[in-house]
């Protein structure tokens, strides 16, 4: 099983990150392309609640399996190659701020996704390390 993550540090206390960049504003900010939210449960991101959106021509489904905010939130996201589980968290620094590290853990559905997991892992890995700077950044100048 691959594990791929990114970690940077944010001026924001570790509450305000947390809630900037689970937001929907705050997810539009840092994915890497263009979001349209299609749904979104109104008490979003609390357990259980979802999301749907699209982005770079693909559809994405999440659903909130833990929330510990403002320590760390876990979600289900079904993406168009995988079923995924991305944890976000957001570690108190002691000189104030915020350690934000996203985690993404894939469980490739076909045997073409399988196969071609090398590539996506090398796509994501590049994709993620962006998000987490981009987060940051919405989290800090929000």
């Amino acid at each position: 099983m691959v594990v791929i993550s990114a970690s940077a540090n944010c001026n924001a206390k570790q509450e305000l990150a947390c809630s900037r960049i689970i937001s929907d504003a705050g997810l539009k900010a840092w994915w890497i392309g263009n979001v349209k939210i299609m749904e979104m449960d109104l008490l979003w991101p609390e357990l259980g609640t979802n999301m749907h959106w699209r982005s770079g021509g693909g559809s994405f489904k999440a659903q909130i399996k833990t929330d510990a905010r403002p320590l760390y939130i876990e979600m289900s996201v079904d993406t168009p190659s995988a079923n995924t589980t991305i944890r976000h968290t957001f570690e108190k620094l002691p000189e104030g701020g915020t350690r934000y590290t996203k985690l993404i853990e894939p469980i490739w559905r076909t045997g073409i996704s399988r196969f071609l997991s090398p590539l996506f892992i090398l796509l994501l890995r590049m994709a993620v390390k962006k998000e987490v700077k981009r987060a940051v950044r919405f989290a800090d100048n929000q």
